[in-house]
């Protein structure tokens, strides 16, 4: 997770940045979900990609193919968690950090 003030990276369970000092409120923090690995069903999941995130095929091929990927962000912990449910009905291995 990042500061949303000074955008350096922090701990997941800090309340303050230890850069710049702000407090962070449970509003601050950003959840990204990382894909560590794609698993067999590879065009499902570039299929599932592209409907969520809302990126064209190419992209959704990218975020794919690399290792350790920001697939999704967001701010809400329950959407990061039926994201990384839906991705790992799938087939993925999801992260949330």
């Amino acid at each position: 997770m990042n500061c949303p003030n000074c955008k350096n990276p922090v701990l997941d369970n800090s309340n303050e940045c230890e850069w710049c000092g702000s407090v962070l409120t449970s509003a601050n923090k950003v959840y990204s979900l990382i894909l560590s690995d794609a698993g067999r069903q590879k065009l499902g999941l570039v299929k599932l990609i592209k409907d969520l995130v809302g990126v064209n095929l190419k992209e959704a091929r990218r975020i794919v193919d690399s290792k350790n990927s920001i697939v999704f962000t967001t701010e809400d912990f329950s959407n990061a968690e039926i994201i990384k449910n839906k991705l790992e009905n799938c087939g993925a291995s999801i992260v949330i950090k």
